[in-house]
């Protein structure tokens, strides 16, 4: 809720810790406020994604981070949006059913210049490694090749992005022009953003608490990242998302 986050935003503040609270960017930005997050999903758009990788950048600019000086990776321009329409049913929809739910369209954005990838994500019981063009390496296009329609209803295409929820991913960028790795400590909502960020970095590193099983202070300090990102959606403001696995 919003008074949830609205309090742990006070708690950071007081602790000097920095915040991007995208909330506060929503007015102004063009979006409709009614498409920011699909009809049958908690989670945000893919295009609502997008922009908030926007924003972001601009934030982490101001503090220093050339990540994008010629305003190229940013702009929505030189990516290809693909929709599918009436093709997606989140997580809420498919507990409610389509009569009572409705339908969403799904739109994939990915880039249309040149990118080289090499994608590793490591979970408990599971290795992915895949490489290439970023929607070779960072999406999987399985759920956008079915044929019949049950498969295709039941098939969460938002995880398309990542492989979705992994303990821990490494994507490391080939093309970009900058040194810069990140450490994202986050949770599902932040999937689509995540693959835009890896556009201006080198290497991002993405751990998901829930499954990670090892002491992320300790592998933050030992890995010695340029930028640590928090970005955990307001109803995971819980414990078992900050413990951070100390001293397990």
């Amino acid at each position: 809720s919003n008074e949830t986050a609205d309090n742990f935003l006070t708690e950071l503040k007081e602790r000097d810790i920095n915040i991007l609270d995208f909330r506060d960017k929503v007015d102004g930005s063009g979006l409709d406020k009614s498409e920011i997050f699909y009809k049958t999903d908690h989670h945000w758009t893919i295009e609502s994604g997008f922009w908030a990788f926007t924003e972001l950048v601009k934030y982490l600019e101001g503090m220093g981070y050339d990540l994008d000086p010629e305003k190229f990776y940013t702009d929505s321009n030189n990516y290809n949006f693909i929709t599918y329409p009436e093709s997606y049913i989140g997580s809420m929809g498919r507990k409610t059913g389509v009569l009572y739910g409705g339908v969403d369209d799904i739109t994939i954005i990915y880039p249309k210049y040149k990118t080289d990838y090499q994608y590793t994500a490591i979970s408990p019981g599971v290795k992915i490694e895949t490489f290439g063009r970023f929607e070779d390496a960072l999406l999987n296009g399985y759920a956008f090749n079915l044929e019949d329609y049950e498969s295709i209803m039941d098939t969460d295409k938002y995880f398309s992005y990542l492989y979705g929820n992994q303990a821990f991913v490494s994507i490391k960028n080939n093309q970009v022009n900058n040194d810069y790795r990140v450490l994202m400590i986050k949770d599902s909502m932040s999937v689509p953003m995540a693959s835009f960020l890896s556009t201006v970095v080198s290497e991002l590193v993405l751990i998901d608490p829930r499954y990670y099983q090892e002491d992320i202070t300790q592998y933050a300090h030992e890995q010695k990242f340029d930028i640590v990102l928090v970005s955990i959606y307001p109803p995971n403001l819980t414990e078992e998302f900050f413990d951070f696995n100390v001293n397990k």
